[in-house]
């Protein structure tokens, strides 16, 4: 009999225990699953705001190309000189900017040839008069991306103007990368992006972007809250910051593509500038790499190098240089390497297939001494193969030059 009663009291004991231990055992499990939810949440924001600096990226070539980098450092030069009113012409010039912007939110993304883009600044020198005139032609089709992109390379110096002149266009291209299911209007339970009901989820973020403030790199921080519901609740809101930073890409990368159209550009400054040239080459070697300066810079000196060794090709022969640095962190990865210039590859082939007057097609990829290693020789391989089968096909030689980017 006093068994018995041992037995029913250890019964007791273990439902209680169990009664008390399972359920804190379940709130302690949910929590770690929560958590999970919150590094899948950090983890895809960092992809949307990677993807739209990429995507900003791949058009900041108009920034050299339409001109707005030269009307942004003429102006930048004579705000001190002139004050108020060159202030007040810039502004005047970024609030049309602004309206593009404005009327570019919710807008479906439309793809745009590059040499449609190129086109709309046919002689690649936008006057600052001129600037409105280009806001008039396309007010009313605000589908045209490039017109707010282009608006963000307009800041002349103003880089809070600048930030919140982004700040739709990246929320744009965040929308094509971002999970929707990591945002929730109604509340619950689990870890989430909190947002007002029928408010566009990408309001939720806040940015604080920097556009080409060095002329060479985007920028991109962005901040927001994510919102705890948990069993055990230590942490209800969590604060979050994150940052994407790319390289631009500029015209320098190899605009100029016929060696004819290249001789006729340089023909009038080549006397003035071969003087010179021992002089300024051998400063370069003592000061530092070419490779050192923006896309831009580089991308032109090489440019010019290169076409001038085929200054005796005739018009048949159509050659175009690309210059990448392979060093640079955003070519660390193989895969946008490749990407960036088989788009290279792509827009080339596109501009020069019907004209029927040429029978040669040549793309000259120059990177940095060095940088040509078993997987960037495979990768070039590769491209090759994909030149060689186009119609008509394309000839790629890749080489190194021009000294390494300091520190390597």
């Amino acid at each position: 009999m006093l068994c018995l009663k041992c037995v029913k009291k250890n019964k007791g004991a273990l439902t209680v225990e169990a009664a008390i231990s399972l359920p804190l055992f379940i709130c302690a499990f949910l929590s770690i699953a929560f958590f999970m939810r919150v590094a899948y949440i950090h983890n895809n924001v960092q992809y949307a705001i990677t993807g739209a600096a990429n995507e900003l990226s791949t058009y900041s070539y108009l920034y050299s190309v339409s001109g707005l980098q030269a009307i942004n450092d003429e102006i930048s030069g004579k705000a001190d000189e002139y004050g108020e009113s060159a202030s007040g012409h810039m502004t005047g010039v970024l609030e049309a900017f602004d309206a593009l912007g404005n009327s570019f939110e919710g807008k479906n993304r439309e793809n745009i040839d590059v040499g449609d883009l190129e086109g709309l600044f046919s002689d690649g020198k936008v006057a600052i008069e001129n600037v409105t005139n280009v806001l008039a032609d396309v007010k009313n089709n605000p589908k045209k991306e490039f017109i707010s992109i282009a608006a963000v390379f307009a800041g002349a110096g103003y880089e809070k103007i600048k930030s919140e002149l982004s700040t739709p266009i990246v929320r744009f291209f965040m929308g094509k990368y971002i999970n929707e299911k990591i945002f929730n209007s109604k509340g619950g339970p689990g870890a989430y992006i909190a947002v007002n009901e029928g408010e566009n989820p990408l309001q939720a973020f806040k940015f604080d972007n920097r556009i080409f403030a060095d002329n060479k790199t985007i920028d991109i921080v962005v901040s927001y809250r994510i919102k705890t519901v948990l069993p055990i609740n230590i942490i209800p809101e969590i604060h979050m910051k994150q940052r994407a930073i790319v390289r631009g890409w500029m015209s320098g990368d190899g605009e100029v593509t016929s060696i004819s159209e290249w001789l006729e550009d340089g023909e009038d400054s080549e006397d003035e500038e071969d003087s010179e040239e021992g002089e300024d080459s051998e400063d370069e070697e003592e000061e530092g790499s070419i490779w050192d300066l923006g896309n831009f810079e580089y991308g032109n000196y090489i440019r010019d190098k290169e076409l001038k060794k085929y200054q005796s090709e005739g018009p048949e022969n159509i050659y175009k240089v690309r210059s990448i640095n392979l060093y640079a962190k955003t070519y660390q990865d193989l895969r946008k390497a490749k990407s960036s210039i088989r788009s290279t590859i792509n827009d080339f082939h596109s501009k020069t297939k019907n004209n029927e007057g040429i029978t040669s097609r040549t793309l000259i990829v120059v990177v940095p001494e060095g940088a040509l290693t078993e997987e960037a020789k495979k990768m070039f391989n590769e491209l090759k193969e994909e030149a060689e089968n186009k119609e008509p096909p394309i000839l790629i030689i890749e080489k190194e030059g021009y000294g390494k980017p300091t520190g390597h």
